[in-house]
């Protein structure tokens, strides 16, 4: 899904570098760009809210009227 609908559609984004060692973090610039390129802001990247945020911003969110319910295992 392009980044631009994913964040139209409340998709949690994360920027990350994938980073196996310290001299990789420079990596970071990739993911920067790409979410540049799809519209993706500062306040739509949760790796950048203060910590008791991106926390908060981790847990499911009860559905309510109008959005779609998670999905459900189905029992074998």
């Amino acid at each position: 899904m392009e980044l631009r609908a994913a964040k139209q559609r409340g998709a949690k984004i994360v920027i990350s570098t994938d980073s196996h060692a310290t001299l990789q973090l420079k990596n970071m610039k990739y993911g920067v760009t790409t979410a540049r390129r799809g519209w993706i802001e500062k306040k739509d990247v949760i790796n950048t809210l203060p910590l008791k945020e991106f926390l908060a911003a981790l847990r499911p969110k009860p559905t309510g009227k109008g959005q779609a319910p998670t999905a459900r295992r189905k029992s074998a």
